[in-house]
């Protein structure tokens, strides 16, 4: 379809889709529309297990830097998975981002709410995990992550 008609589109589910938009909210019409797995290129990702402190960080100061803890640093405490996106591109965005912490097998989806373009500073997402996924060693967490669909408007 020309980029002509996806604009159009955009413009008339724009007005639902503002501020909260969801991927698990599109009906099969738009999800064919605005699935843009291109645009992955344009979005900057980085993802961390964090402790309490260090979320309270990333919400109490501008610009705040994070540092991964290894799991012995980790372990016995309250964590997190912190998820912080950036979006580069032209367009508004928003999706759902797979994330696997280390060898754990499973995926944690997470909902990136819309992004404007040309962000500045990183949009962070924050969820629990459970205390007795981290190891107690001298290893650093690996977190992967990959797009399950990512839309444009």
């Amino acid at each position: 379809m020309s980029r002509f008609f996806k604009n159009i589109l955009c413009l008339l589910c724009g007005c639902c889709l503002y501020s909260s938009a969801k991927a698990e909210d599109l009906d099969p019409a738009s999800h064919a529309f605005l699935l843009d797995m291109k645009y992955t290129k344009h979005i900057e990702v980085e993802a961390y297990i964090v402790t309490k402190d260090q979320v309270v960080k990333v919400f109490s100061e501008e610009n705040a830097e994070v540092k991964q803890k290894t799991n012995k640093e980790l372990y016995g405490q309250d964590i997190f998975l912190l998820v912080r996106c950036k979006n580069k591109g032209d367009y508004r965005s928003f999706g759902t981002l797979n994330c696997k912490v280390s060898d754990s097998g499973e995926f944690i989806s997470i909902e990136i709410m819309a992004m404007p373009g040309y962000m500045k500073s990183f949009r962070d997402s924050v969820l629990p995990l459970s205390r007795g996924g981290i190891p107690n060693d001298n290893k650093t967490p690996v977190i992967t992550f990959k797009w399950k669909n990512l839309y444009t408007m």
